[in-house]
């Protein structure tokens, strides 16, 4: 009885840590988080999260970021790609909570509360679960589903603007460290400032080599003006972006106007995205965090084992003159 009870528990064992993976570059990654998360590694709790949702983002949709300042035109853009007003605009207080736009084959709205339950309600209902005049159950996040082909290879999270309150500001880093590459809205009246290059720069590492930058309103400016303004941009943010181009939402918003909106222009860019080289960059770069993350968590081993070892030489010598 206990042999077929041990052999039982071996072969559960086996059949959950001795999986064979094909030698592709996620297969590789995936046998490596494996071997790190068997029990005998004794992984943190931490650790084990990292691993997980590492291993999972190899079989996901890439995830773009909408970055910019407090009202650079983010939900109106948003909009735009969704083909329905979907996320609130203009002045209505809002509270932000981390917004995912994914597909479906029709429009609905996922509600992520803290208690870990969700709800599954119509895409008009997104307004209750974001005005601050509402007192509704806490939510976590929102999921924005659409009949949209493009989300059928990218998620775009929507983030809350930097210049927004501090609670806000931490969201944003937290959702930005899952992010393949990013969209940087700007108002075209702040190309070029110092004030956004800072910006800019605060986030760097996070922008990586594959992200775009976009100026809203060109439909302020004269065309003498818009070149002007596109040709200073370029000489400062071009070392940032691997492109940089300008828009006017309010001009694809109406289709008399749509094609001198370039609006097709962003569209363009994130359909030819390269999946495949944003995930192993995106890999590389969670490799090296999780490296960082055993070295420090090596230091700790090591350094309880000094600590007990000091103890023990004390009692050791303790004992010693006793005798």
């Amino acid at each position: 009885m206990q042999i077929n009870i041990l052999n039982h528990f071996i072969k559960a064992y086996e059949d959950a840590y001795n999986i064979d993976f094909d030698k592709s570059f996620e297969g590789q990654i995936k046998m490596l988080c494996k071997k790190l998360n068997e029990p005998f590694m004794h992984p943190s709790y931490n650790l084990i999260q990292e691993l997980e949702e590492l291993s999972f983002s190899l079989d996901k949709n890439i995830n773009i970021a909408i970055i910019g300042q407090f009202s650079s035109g983010k939900s109106t853009l948003l909009n735009l790609i969704l083909k329905k007003e979907c996320l609130p605009t203009g002045v209505v207080p809002v509270t932000f909570k981390p917004t995912f736009l994914r597909y479906a084959d029709e429009y609905f709205l996922r509600v992520e509360f803290q208690d870990g339950s969700d709800e599954i309600t119509h895409i008009e209902e997104l307004a209750k679960y974001t005005d601050q005049r509402n007192n509704v159950k806490e939510t976590k996040s929102l999921h924005i589903f659409a009949p949209i082909p493009l989300l059928k290879k990218i998620t775009l999270v929507d983030t809350p603007g930097l210049n927004a309150n501090e609670d806000d500001t931490l969201t944003t880093l937290k959702e930005l460290q899952n992010i393949h590459a990013a969209i940087w809205l700007s108002l075209i009246d702040n190309a070029g400032k110092k004030s956004e290059e800072d910006a800019i720069k605060a986030n760097l590492e996070l922008l990586g080599e594959n992200s775009i930058c976009v100026l809203n309103q060109k439909d302020k400016l004269s065309a003498q003006e818009l070149e002007n303004v596109l040709n200073y941009a370029k000489t400062v943010f071009s070392k940032y972006f691997k492109e940089l181009i300008a828009i006017s939402c309010k001009e694809a918003k109406d289709e008399t106007k749509y094609e001198e909106s370039n609006f097709n222009l962003l569209l363009d860019f994130l359909d030819n995205l390269d999946e495949k080289a944003l995930k192993q960059k995106f890999t590389k770069r969670k490799m090296l965090h999780l490296c960082q993350v055993l070295e420090d968590e090596n230091r700790l081993f090591v350094d309880i084992f000094d600590k007990l070892a000091n103890q023990f030489q004390i009692y050791q010598e303790k004992l010693n003159s006793s005798f």
